[in-house]
């Protein structure tokens, strides 16, 4: 089989105009389709051809195909085709054949192209024929797209789950753990990232039935799960992924980080499993004075009646424990443990970290409990409770608990800008709310009866994530500067529209029910519903593109109806999905002009950002910013601008330029909490191999409690 295109590709490599950039990568994508794609493509005579053979064979539900007569159904697919699409980029024709079209069962023919695909979500994912239609407008014209999981499985005969990821707690006795075990598994042979929450378990050496010292701790469930996630995936499509996170002031803090260091003994060590940390606020704060901060006991802070430490409010009750005799406790520097943390970060990337206070600060429902951990990400911040569960490890006639699971879809920026800037505020708010109603369809669609409180939280939060990408694409097309107030201004006036026009959606929906008598999936009596509190803290910023009588108006509608989605808003890393949408990832800068990705076995593949050629010629051929040239404080900058809006949080990874130390990671961190941001990502240093472990380890007290 000929590869000349990637010899084109690989012409991106070397110094090249805006016009050569633009031509190279559509030659190259020109060459894929003839060479490969189109010979490998099986050819049906018809639609009707089509759609009987891939049902006869399970490869398309069904169901799905006769949710609408036949007539409509054509009628989608040629809306589709009229379309007229062709992937624009290189990188983004080969992601979608190589990792979402359906092939035969061997892998050499494929039968989907990108518009079949954008149909059977429409089918699968649409209240009714109307919507339908709007979504497969919305996506063809690249202003929305579903996530991974939710684009790849929608109307598959033998798919996963349309969920992007999942979060779990872990209890402190067997049948809790036994049950996060059963359901990681289950969970992620169904397509979706798990992340647990491990700060409930006792520590090691804690009592059990009065034996002292038998507890084993948290590592011991962590190396379980790492072989969970290991041998459950989606039929080879997707690997399996899981994040264990722990409170900082768990008593087996040091040994939970240490098991990602390299060094590690390999009877600890965690090669696969991500890691994140959950710190309070009173932590950062003694870091800052130079106290040192108590770890208490897990086992005695629920013998002694303070609950689980993951659900303790410790700027309320820090002191009240540490008074506390029953409590037994030892105390650790923080300055040392967050210079441990930097150490572990430049060596593996990890932990993430979640600002917990900053989290449950902006947690639109917390009648609903605290937010007490994060996903694999770190954008989902959500309510959970963990359950009771009986000797035989269910959870019937027991207090029920529920979890978490993320329904996620991401709009393109410069798309949305592009009427926003043309005034067409009819078609950005009608396409905000195909989008909360293809999303909240895809809450019903997804069985997760495999994992209870899962199944539970997802039913009755009904929660989605509107994320966003191309941020840094926008910019560059429109000649800005990544690390400017006019791009953080133009950021917030475009969120602006994407929150009120959101939640405006979500009421609508509600609204729709309750008028039509039908009845809604919570009680009207239930506070979930009530989104007042949460918008009473949007008026400032609705106020500056909004007129008092459309603020207003859905303020009153608030109170009548309440809202269908308890969270509505997620930013996360978007990585397949910008590239099939010709775009940059999520909301922080672009790592390279021309990205350099290995891909499989056909290895290095360039990949131009979307924006380049506009930028050189817009700019005069200027230097283009990237991550690691503008540093860390631009990108918190930038995030911070989306705190008021986004009601969960954001994907914020930290990047570094060579020789970054310890100081500089901590300086970061300390930063971002100081600016309000709910988690952070993984941090990434852009160096040859890392720098000497004498570098590596460089820390000081004074550096820290200067940052603080």
């Amino acid at each position: 089989m000929n590869q000349t295109y990637l010899e084109t590709n690989a012409e991106l490599s070397k110094p090249r105009t805006a016009e050569e950039i633009t031509a190279l990568d559509a030659k190259a994508t020109r060459e894929y389709f003839l060479e490969n794609i189109n010979q490998n493509t099986v050819f049906f005579h018809t639609l009707e051809e089509k759609i009987n053979h891939l049902t006869s064979i399970r490869a398309w539900d069904k169901e799905t195909l006769e949710k609408y007569d036949y007539p409509v159904v054509k009628e989608l697919f040629q809306q589709a085709y009229a379309y007229k699409f062709r992937f624009p980029n290189f990188i983004g024709a080969y992601k979608f054949y190589t990792s979402y079209a359906l092939r035969t069962p061997d892998g050499s023919r494929i039968y989907e192209r990108f518009e079949d695909r954008v149909v059977l979500n429409a089918l699968a994912y649409s209240k009714d024929e109307y919507h339908a239609k709007d979504i497969v407008d919305a996506i063809m014209t690249g202003r929305f797209q579903p996530a991974t999981p939710t684009f790849l499985n929608a109307g598959r005969g033998q798919g996963g789950e349309p969920v992007s990821c999942f979060l779990l707690d872990a209890d402190d006795n067997m049948e809790a753990i036994a049950a996060v075990f059963k359901d990681s598994l289950q969970l992620s042979r169904r397509g979706g990232g798990v992340s647990i929450n491990l700060t409930d378990l006792r520590e090691n050496g804690a009592p059990i039935k009065n034996h002292a010292g038998a507890a084993r701790g948290v590592i011991p469930v962590m190396k379980i799960l790492e072989d969970i996630f290991s041998y459950a995936d989606q039929l080879g499509q997707r690997q399996g992924a899981g994040a264990a996170y722990l409170h900082i002031m768990h008593p087996d803090i040091m040994a939970f980080l240490d098991t990602k260091r390299e060094n590690a003994d390999e009877k600890i060590r965690i090669k696969t499993l991500s890691l994140g940390v959950v710190i309070p606020d009173v932590f950062m704060r003694k870091a800052k004075t130079g106290e040192h901060v108590m770890l208490p006991s897990v086992y005695d802070l629920q013998q002694a009646g303070y609950g689980r430490l993951s659900g303790i409010d410790w700027e309320k009750q820090y002191d009240e424990v540490e008074k506390n005799p029953l409590v037994s406790k030892t105390y650790i520097d923080p300055r040392q443990v967050l210079a441990r943390i930097a150490q572990i970060q430049m060596e593996s990337g990890y932990p993430f970290i979640v600002y917990q206070d900053a989290m449950n600060r902006g947690n639109p429902a917390p009648w609903l409990g605290p937010i007490r951990f994060s996903n694999l990400c770190t954008e989902i911040a959500q309510s959970s409770k963990p359950g009771l569960f009986e000797v035989d490890g269910s959870d019937a006639g027991m207090e029920e608990g529920y979890a978490t699971a993320c329904n996620l879809g991401s709009f393109n920026i410069h798309k949305m800008l592009e009427l926003l800037e043309a005034g067409e505020l009819k078609q950005f708010e009608h396409t905000v709310s195909t989008a909360v109603e293809f999303l909240d369809t895809v809450v019903d669609a997804a069985n997760l009866k495999c994992s209870p409180t899962v199944n539970r939280g997802n039913s009755f939060k009904r929660a989605i994530g509107l994320g966003q990408m191309n941020l840094h694409g926008a910019l560059l097309y429109r000649g800005l500067s990544y690390d400017s107030d006019q791009a953080r201004e133009l950021f917030d006036k475009y969120l602006v529209h994407i929150t009120f026009y959101a939640i405006k959606a979500s009421m609508w929906i509600m609204k729709t029910w309750i008028t039509s008598c039908e009845f809604p999936p919570l009680s009207m009596s239930d506070p979930t519903l009530d989104r007042t509190g949460f918008f009473e803290t949007m008026k400032p910023h609705l106020k500056k593109y909004f007129s008092e009588e459309d603020i207003e108006g859905l303020h009153a509608d608030l109170k009548e109806y309440g809202i269908n989605n308890t969270y509505l808003q997620a930013i996360p890393p978007t990585g397949s999905i910008s590239y099939i949408n010709n775009s940059t990832p999520s909301i922080h800068p672009i790592v390279d002009p021309v990205e350099i990705r290995k891909e499989g076995k056909i290895g290095r593949i360039h990949s131009p950002a979307f924006g380049l050629t506009q930028w050189m010629e817009k700019t005069g051929n200027q230097p283009v910013e990237t991550a690691y040239s503008l540093g860390w404080k631009p990108i918190i900058d930038m995030y911070a601008v989306a705190l008021p809006y986004v009601d969960q949080a954001s994907s914020l990874t930290l990047f570094f330029k060579e020789g970054a130390t310890t100081r500089d990671i901590n300086k970061a961190q300390i930063y971002a909490w100081k600016k309000g941001i709910k988690s952070l990502y993984y941090t990434r240093i852009r160096q040859t191999e890392l720098t000497s472990r004498k570098q590596a380890a460089e820390s000081t007290e004074d550096c820290v409690a200067c940052a603080l």
